[in-house]
C-alpha cells in the first residue's frame, strides 16, 4: 500500500487472518476485529496492519465503521478467494403454488425490497408495459392546483380492462422526464373523460408538481407501471405485495432449487473522519461488495439529475441515495481489484472532504443507480442551486480521484440517471483506461453548478476510455462523456485524450454543457452520431451566458464528413446551441472562445493514428 500524496510506501504489515470459522462471518465480528486491529498491533514492527479475509460471505447489517476511533496506522482488508460483504439474505425453498399458471408466493416478513436476485442475477420486477415499451403520460390540474388535487394517468384505452378494474392502488407509476425520472405510489385512481387517472402520494407529489427547477411533469412523457401481481406474466418476473414474493420460475424449473436473495443493508461501508482529524490510509483488495437495497423510492422519489433527487414543496431540499461504500473526510483511500455487483442504489460516494480516492482494476456492474460517485452534490436544504461553491469552501471540496483501468457496465437498471462515473463539485480528477458500456445515462459525468462562476472544480483528465452503449434508458441530454459548470481559471486546463466513443443516445460522443470552460481535448475517435432528433452530432456544445470557455479541440477522427454549422446547429460534426429544440445560437464559436480543427474522417477503413487510439483505449 502506498501514499502518493506524502511519498510513503508502507511495506512492514501486521497481519491478522480472520473468518476462518464460519461463524465470525458476520459485520459485528468483523468490526470488532477492525477495532482491535491497533491494540493486536501495538509494540510489533510494521507500518501497517493487514487484515486477511478467509474465502467466503459476510452478512453485513450495519456498515464497517473507519472512524476517528480505526488505528492510526494504515489498514489494508484483504480477501483471500471470492470474499464478499453483503447486505442481502438469502432463502431457498417453502415456495407454494397460486392459482395463476406457473406463479409461486412465499411468506416474507417485509416486503419493501426493490430488488430481487434469483442465483446471483437480478430478476425483473413487474411491470405493464414490458421493458422497451412505455405509454404516453396524461395529467390533469391547472398549475396553481395545490398538489395533492392534481392527477396523472393514461388513456384509458392504453390500459387493459383487467388491469384498470382490478384496481392499481399499491403499484407504483414511473415517470421518464427528459434527463430525470420520478417514481410515486399511486393511492387512488378515477377514470374521467377517456383517461385513468391516479392520485399519487402525497410526500412525492409536492415536489413532482411543484419543483421550481427543470424538468417539469407535462405530456408526452413516457411512463410505465410496476409492482402489481397482475402485471407477472413472464419468467423470471415478480412482485411483492400483503406479505408475500411473488415469482414465475422459468418452465420446467423447480422453483424451489432457487437460491432468492433479497437486499436488506443500504450501506456496507462507512469511512467517516472528521474536518479536524480525517480517516487516512485504507486500502480494500479482492473484496466483493454486494446486495445493498434503498428503500426510500417506496415513499417516492423525484429525481433532478445525476440520481439526485429533491423533496419539499418547489423541491429545493437536494439530496443523493446512499452508496455500498462512502467516505467523508477521508485520505488516501483505495479499492484494488474490487467488485461492486448487485446493488439497489449507488455503488461508491466520495462525499465532502475526501482527499485521495483511488480505484484500479475494479468492477462495477448491476448497480441500480450510479456506479462511482465523487464531489459534493446539494444535500443541505437552500432556496437554490448549490450551497457548495464557494471557494471559501475549497478545502472541503473532494480531490485527487482516480479511475483506472477499471470495468462499469449495467449501470441505472433501476433510477435511470445513473452514470457509470459521476462527479459533482471536484477537482485533480482522473478517469484512465476504463472500459464503460450498457449504462442507462451518461457514461463520465463530471461536473456541476452550471453557469455559476463562484466555483471550486477543475484540472480533469479524461483519456485512453473505451466508452458505448450509453443512454440506453435516458436518451436524453447527455453523452458518452458530459461535462458541466465553471472552473476555476487558477487550476490546470482540462484534458480529454485518446478516448474510442461510439456514440449513441443523446447529444454526441462528447457533451459540454452550460458553464463549460478550460478543456483542450484532442486524440480522440468519435464513431457514429447522437440521435437526439433536432441535433445530431458527434461533438456538442452548449451556448450559455458565461465567461469565455477555451475550449480547443484538434484531431478529431469521425465517421462524420459534415462541417459545423453555425447558422442551424443540427447535424453534421459538431454544433453550438442555445435550445434544446436546436435553434441557433446566441454567439459564435469565436467570440466564446471555442476552436475545433476540423475533422479527419473515417474513408474506409481507419487511419493509422485512429486506429492506435483504438487499440489503446480501454482497460489494459
Amino acid at each position: 500500500m502506498n501514499d502518493p500524496k506524502n511519498g510513503k510506501k508502507f511495506e512492514r504489515p501486521y497481519i491478522i487472518a480472520f473468518g476462518e470459522k464460519e461463524e465470525a462471518r458476520n459485520g459485528r465480528a468483523l468490526q470488532e476485529c477492525i477495532r482491535g486491529a491497533a491494540g493486536a498491533a501495538a509494540g510489533k514492527n510494521c507500518d501497517h496492519i493487514k487484515i486477511c479475509l478467509h474465502e467466503g460471505e459476510y452478512r453485513i447489517d450495519e456498515p464497517l465503521l473507519f472512524d476517528e476511533d480505526t488505528a492510526d496506522l494504515p489498514i489494508v482488508i484483504c480477501g483471500e478467494g471470492k470474499t464478499v460483504l453483503t447486505g442481502g439474505e438469502k432463502f431457498i425453498g417453502g415456495w407454494e403454488k397460486t392459482e395463476k399458471e406457473n406463479i409461486y408466493r412465499h411468506r416474507v416478513e417485509h416486503t419493501g425490497f426493490r430488488q430481487l436476485y434469483v442465483n446471483g442475477k437480478r430478476a425483473v420486477r413487474a411491470r405493464f408495459p414490458k421493458r422497451g415499451k412505455e405509454l404516453m403520460l396524461q395529467w390533469e390540474g391547472e398549475k396553481d392546483y395545490p398538489a395533492n388535487k392534481r392527477r396523472m394517468g393514461f388513456l384509458r384505452s392504453d390500459i387493459p380492462d383487467a388491469f384498470a378494474d382490478g384496481g392499481l392502488e399499491g403499484a407504483e407509476i414511473f415517470l421518464e422526464q427528459a434527463w430525470a425520472m420520478s417514481v410515486a405510489l399511486i393511492c387512488g385512481q378515477e377514470e374521467r373523460e377517456g383517461k385513468l387517472l391516479f392520485k399519487v402520494n402525497d410526500s412525492v407529489s409536492e415536489p413532482i408538481w411543484t419543483r421550481i427547477y427543470l424538468p417539469m411533469v407535462s405530456g408526452e412523457q413516457p411512463a410505465h407501471l410496476e409492482n402489481a401481481v397482475f402485471f407477472l406474466t413472464e419468467e423470471n418476473e415478480w412482485a411483492a405485495k400483503d406479505g408475500y414474493l411473488y415469482y414465475m420460475p422459468p418452465v420446467g424449473v423447480d422453483i424451489n432449487t432457487l437460491v432468492f436473495t433479497v437486499p436488506r443493508a443500504e450501506r456496507l461501508v462507512l469511512i467517516q473522519g472528521k474536518q479536524a482529524k480525517k480517516v487516512k490510509n485504507i486500502c480494500f483488495e479482492n473484496i466483493t461488495f454486494a446486495y445493498t437495497g434503498w428503500e426510500k423510492p417506496n415513499d417516492g422519489y423525484c429525481e433532478i439529475q445525476a440520481t439526485n433527487y429533491v423533496e419539499g414543496t418547489g423541491g429545493t431540499k437536494t439530496y443523493h441515495p446512499p452508496a455500498a461504500a462512502e467516505t467523508r473526510y477521508a485520505e488516501n483511500i483505495r479499492f484494488e481489484g474490487c467488485t461492486f455487483i448487485n446493488l439497489g442504489a449507488t455503488a461508491f460516494n466520495a462525499r465532502k472532504g475526501t482527499d485521495g480516492i483511488y480505484f484500479r482494476k475494479t468492477q462495477v456492474s448491476d448497480v441500480s443507480g450510479t456506479g462511482l460517485c465523487f464531489g459534493y452534490f446539494d444535500e443541505l436544504p437552500t432556496d437554490g442551486f448549490d450551497p457548495f461553491h464557494a471557494k471559501d469552501d475549497a478545502e472541503n471540496c473532494v480531490r485527487n480521484v482516480g479511475v483506472e483501468d477499471c470495468l462499469l457496465t449495467r449501470v441505472g437498471a433501476d433510477f435511470q440517471g445513473g452514470s457509470a462515473i459521476c462527479a459533482g463539485y471536484v477537482r485533480d480528477i482522473s478517469v484512465c483506461h476504463n472500459t464503460i458500456f450498457d449504462i442507462a445515462y451518461s457514461g463520465v459525468a463530471l461536473g456541476w453548478g452550471w453557469q455559476d462562476p463562484r466555483t471550486v472544480m477543475g484540472n480533469f483528465n479524461v483519456s485512453y476510455n473505451r466508452i458505448y452503449n450509453t443512454l440506453a434508458g435516458l436518451g436524453y441530454d447527455g453523452a458518452e462523456i458530459y461535462f458541466v459548470g465553471k472552473h476555476d481559471e487558477s487550476l490546470p486546463l482540462s484534458v480529454v485524450e485518446g478516448n474510442y466513443v461510439t456514440c449513441g443516445g443523446g447529444l454526441g460522443g462528447v457533451y459540454f454543457d452550460e458553464g463549460s470552460n478550460g478543456y483542450r481535448m484532442q486524440n480522440n475517435v468519435l464513431e457514429g452520431l447522437g440521435n437526439y432528433p433536432a441535433r445530431k452530432v458527434a461533438l456538442f456544445f452548449h451556448d450559455a451566458n458565461c465567461a469565455e470557455k477555451n475550449i480547443v479541440v484538434t484531431k478529431t477522427y469521425s465517421t462524420i464528413a459534415s462541417d459545423f454549422n453555425e447558422e442551424t446547429a443540427v447535424g453534421g460534426a459538431y454544433a453550438l446551441t442555445y435550445m434544446m429544440d436546436g435553434s441557433p445560437a446566441v454567439s459564435t464559436a469565436a467570440e466564446r472562445g471555442i476552436s475545433v480543427e476540423k475533422f479527419i474522417v473515417k474513408e474506409g477503413e481507419w487511419c493509422a493514428q485512429a486506429r492506435e487510439i483504438i487499440e489503446n483505449a480501454g482497460r489494459r
